[in-house]
């Protein structure tokens, strides 16, 4: 079976999206409290984008690490 190749981010671009998506869930949260639909709209999308960024790779070496444990145990 070929080895898969995934993408992980480096430290550095993972702290700077999460801090994107702390800034995008403050938006969010001002927008409920405060009002203003633009300002919810812009945080719901930078929240969105840094979730993803970061989650699906990291989910993705977590499924793969799984499956090559499952392998090595059988």
């Amino acid at each position: 079976m070929k080895p898969r190749k995934i993408f992980l981010p480096p430290i550095w671009l993972a702290v700077v999206l999460s801090f994107l998506g702390i800034f995008g869930m403050n938006l969010v949260y001002e927008s409920f409290t405060k009002g203003g639909l633009l300002e919810g709209a812009i945080g719901a999308i930078l929240l969105v984008v840094s979730v993803v960024a970061v989650g699906t790779p990291l989910a993705m070496a977590r499924m793969i690490r799984k499956e090559h444990r499952d392998r090595q145990k059988a």
